[in-house]
């Protein structure tokens, strides 16, 4: 199945960012069966008071870049925090296709 194989955050020193600084994102994800067009690749970051998200995290989309020499898809993209302080982050990946009002009501995330 689908699974991010290779998570890579460039902008963080020792593990903070101040805001106004942008973070880079690259993600490689392990397709299985499915092909990039059918995946929504999302970074999520949140502030928060060191195990939970204070308030609703953000939501940046990383768009397909390339298809790596080991046959993984590369999504890439940048988040630029709003406010200085701790946050939790992560990149998740839903299936995706045209007409889906929500995809998170497919009940089928993968995290990394």
């Amino acid at each position: 199945g689908v699974r991010i194989d290779q998570l890579a955050i460039r902008g963080l020193v020792q593990n903070a960012v101040a805001c106004t600084d942008a973070i880079g994102i690259t993600a490689h994800v392990v397709p299985g069966a499915m092909k990039p067009e059918e995946m929504l690749v999302q970074f999520v970051a949140g502030r928060s008071d060191t195990r939970d998200f204070t308030e609703k995290p953000d939501v940046a989309e990383l768009k397909y870049a390339e298809t790596d020499d080991q046959g993984r898809l590369v999504y890439e993209g940048s988040y630029t925090p709003s406010h200085n302080g701790h946050y939790l982050y992560g990149v998740r990946v839903l299936p995706w296709r045209e007409g889906l009002d929500n995809p998170l009501a497919t009940g089928m995330v993968q995290w990394g």
